[in-house]
């Protein structure tokens, strides 16, 4: 494995979904924790990674992006790790998906994909970058 350390990755829901590696940027009168260390991200980057914005849009919504401009987003919160670009050193895929509605949803599961897309009218935008299952 890659020297370093990994970070947690928590995910809520509420007015959409939030990402994020500390608690306290998860508005809790608008959020419940849905699970903390969903994901773990690295803390440093090293060849081959990203790192990974935690974007607040104009409509309050939030948004994961590798992009420091947070795709247009109007506030980038923090920096919260770095993921990979391939599957390196066990990594396994951060699925997005987007709605009409202004949400984006990430998930490491296929069948959450799945359902998202067949049921709930996301669009699946493909992989965002690679996470570790473990720390």
């Amino acid at each position: 494995p890659l020297g370093g350390c990994r970070v947690g990755v928590h995910r809520a829901f509420g007015n959409g979904h939030v990402y994020s590696s500390v608690l306290d940027d998860i508005p809790r009168a608008a959020f419940n924790i849905e699970s903390t260390d969903y994901f773990y991200l690295y803390a440093d980057s090293y060849l081959g990674m990203r790192p990974v914005h935690l974007c607040q849009k104009s409509n309050g919504k939030f948004l994961l992006s590798s992009a420091h401009n947070c795709e247009g987003a109007p506030t980038n919160l923090r920096t919260i790790g770095f993921w990979a670009s391939e599957p390196i050193c066990g990594a396994e895929p951060l699925y997005r998906l987007a709605h009409s509605n202004g949400n984006h949803f990430f998930t490491t599961r296929a069948a959450e994909r799945d359902n998202a897309v067949a049921n709930l009218g996301y669009i699946d935008e493909g992989v965002a970058g690679y996470v570790w299952p473990r720390p």
